[in-house]
């Protein structure tokens, strides 16, 4: 979510602020965001960002319980149906 947020956000303000003529002799009135960091650099931040946001979350809760862990891989189902039918 932070990720999609900081997104839009940042699509928001390119798509209020107009770009200046190219050549023109009006001023370049964009933040810094939209004129000085590229896009490919704008994602390459915002996957940094998310990569940390992830890693915190991930170590600020508690892990689940083996119980709640049993089917979130494929292996771990087909292991518990195959001692289910024991």
């Amino acid at each position: 979510m932070v990720g999609l947020v900081t997104g839009v956000a940042r699509m928001a303000v390119h798509f209020s602020y107009a770009t200046p003529y190219c050549g023109g002799t009006e001023p370049d009135l964009r933040p810094p965001v939209l004129t000085q960091v590229h896009y490919l650099m704008f994602a390459l931040i915002l996957a940094a960002v998310v990569l940390i946001v992830t890693v915190a979350v991930s170590l600020v809760t508690k892990p689940r319980r083996p119980q709640q862990a049993s089917t979130v891989e494929l292996w771990l189902v087909w292991l518990c149906m195959a001692t289910s039918f024991k």
